[in-house]
C-alpha cells in the first residue's frame, strides 16, 4: 500500500470495525458511509444516508464525503452528494477543498471534469487559494495542463446575466456546451426551465445527444421523465437516436421505461423502426422493457421493424 506524492498518508481500503452500527469508523476514522463515496458505489451511498450515515461526517484529514469523492473522479457520488446538501466549502487538515482535490489529484478524464463541472454549477467556492500550493482551482488546473477543467474554471469567472441564465442553459444544452451550462446553473438557472416546446434542459441534451452535457444536469438531479408538447421524454428520444451511452446516463437516474409516446410507443419501437440495432440489443439486455409492447397503430417492435425497417433480419436475431 504506498501513499501519493504529496506525502499523504494512505486511506485504509477496508475498516476495522470499532462498535457496532453504521457510523461506526476504522482506525483511519473511516465510516462505511464515508468509504462508500470514495468507491463508485452510488446506490450504496444513497442507503447508507438514508439508513445512519451523516451527510458532513469526517475522516482522519477532516475530509468529508464530497472531498474524499472528488479525489476519485466519482461523478455520481459527488452529483448524489450535491443533491443532499453537503457542504461544498469545507477544507481538510491539509487545507485543501474539493475543488483542489479534484484537480490536483485528479486528471483532465471524464471522471475529474463532470466533478468540476458540478461543484461549479452547485455554486463551490472557487477562489479560494490552497494551503500547501498557494494555488486557487484555477491556477492548479493551469500549472497541471488540465485543459478542460481550466476551461471550465475560467469560464466560471464570467457570470451569465441573471435575466439570461435559463435561456443560455436551454442553448448549452443543446449546443455541445457543458461549460457554460455548468456557468448558467450557478448564476441562477432553473433546472428545470422549459423552452417554446416545452423541453427542458436535460431533453435538449437527450435530443442532440450531447452526452457531457446530460452527465451534469442528470448528478444535479434533473428529472428523467419531464414530458415535452410532443409527449416525448428523455427516454423515448433515445430509441429515435439510438445512442446507447445516453441511455446508459439517464438510466443511472431510474427513467420510466413504460413511458409512452404520442402513438403509443415505448422506446423500442422508433427504435426498431429506424435500425438501431445497437440500442434495442442493449435495452433488451439491460433492462426490463416489454419488448412485445403494442402502440396505438396495434405495431410491436417486430412489426414496426418489418413494416418500416431496413434492419429486419438483425433485429430478428436480437
Amino acid at each position: 500500500m504506498g501513499c501519493d506524492r504529496d506525502g499523504r498518508s494512505c486511506r485504509s481500503a477496508a475498516p476495522r470495525r470499532r462498535g457496532r452500527g453504521r457510523g461506526a469508523k476504522n482506525s483511519a476514522q473511516e465510516s462505511a458511509y464515508l468509504l462508500a463515496s470514495s468507491e463508485n458505489t452510488p446506490r450504496a451511498l444513497e442507503w447508507l444516508l438514508a439508513n445512519g450515515g451523516e451527510l458532513n461526517d469526517k475522516d482522519s484529514f477532516n475530509g468529508t464525503a464530497l472531498i474524499r469523492a472528488v479525489e476519485r473522479g466519482q461523478a455520481r457520488s459527488v452529483g448524489l452528494l450535491i443533491q443532499k446538501g453537503i457542504d461544498l466549502n469545507h477544507a481538510n487538515n491539509l487545507g485543501w477543498q474539493a475543488s483542489h482535490e479534484a484537480i490536483w489529484l485528479g486528471s483532465d478524464e471524464d471522471g475529474h471534469v463532470d466533478t468540476i463541472f458540478a461543484l461549479i454549477a452547485a455554486g463551490a467556492e472557487l477562489d479560494r487559494p490552497s494551503t500547501p500550493q498557494g494555488k486557487t482551482p484555477r491556477q492548479m488546473a493551469e500549472e497541471k495542463g488540465h485543459a478542460r477543467q481550466l476551461a471550465a474554471l475560467t469560464s466560471a469567472e464570467s457570470p451569465v446575466d441573471a435575466y439570461e441564465a435559463n435561456a443560455t442553459l436551454l442553448s448549452a444544452s443543446r449546443d455541445w456546451n457543458a461549460v457554460l451550462a455548468a456557468r448558467a446553473l450557478r448564476d441562477g438557472a432553473d433546472l428545470e426551465t422549459r423552452d417554446e416546446s416545452d423541453r427542458t434542459p436535460l431533453l435538449l441534451a437527450a435530443t442532440h445527444d450531447r452526452l457531457e452535457a446530460a452527465r451534469l444536469l442528470v448528478h444535479l438531479g434533473a428529472d428523467v421523465n419531464a414530458v415535452d408538447n410532443q409527449r416525448d421524454t428523455h427516454w423515448l428520444v433515445t430509441g429515435v437516436t439510438g445512442s446507447v451511452e445516453m441511455g446508459t446516463i439517464l438510466s443511472w437516474a431510474h427513467p420510466d421505461l413504460k413511458a409512452r409516446n404520442r402513438h403509443g410507443g415505448i422506446s423500442v419501437i422508433p427504435a426498431s423502426e429506424r435500425g438501431h440495432v445497437d440500442y434495442v440489443k442493449w435495452v433488451v439486455q439491460n433492462t426490463d422493457t416489454d419488448v412485445n409492447h403494442v402502440n396505438d397503430l396495434a405495431w410491436t417492435t417486430l412489426l414496426e421493424a418489418i413494416i418500416l425497417g431496413d434492419e429486419v433480419e438483425s433485429l430478428i436475431v436480437v
